[in-house]
């Protein structure tokens, strides 16, 4: 599709985004709640719950493991890139594994509607 967009002064304006549907939080909860009902505001919380609790669990629980394996092969605690490598690991790790979660949760909220 091609969007028309022109210069103002210096700004670009794109003529998409003139008409927004919602101008803000309060705006949005008011318009959702009133078209689609306040429980559509809810919806996919239990999800995202259940992603969170089980990505936190998975980070913390994969950091600690391998940072007690890596001081136990004589691997220093104050060794910072060490720590930052195992930390974006177990960041990734635990993503990868609660993707399918946030998959049925984003499911459950479009399933609202």
């Amino acid at each position: 599709a091609v969007v028309s967009t022109q210069s103002t002064g210096g700004q670009i304006t794109d003529e998409a985004f003139t008409n927004l549907k919602y101008r803000g939080t309060f705006h949005t909860l008011c318009l959702v709640s009133s078209e689609e009902g306040i429980r559509s505001l809810f919806s996919g919380v239990r999800f995202a719950a259940l992603r969170q609790a089980t990505y936190g669990t998975l980070k913390f629980g994969i950091f600690f493991t391998m940072k007690s394996w890596w001081n136990k092969r004589g691997g220093s605690d104050q060794f910072l890139p060490v720590t930052v490598a195992i930390g974006m690991f177990s960041g990734a790790l635990s993503s990868i594994l609660t993707t399918p979660i946030d998959r049925m949760k984003v499911i459950s909220q479009s399933k609202a509607q």
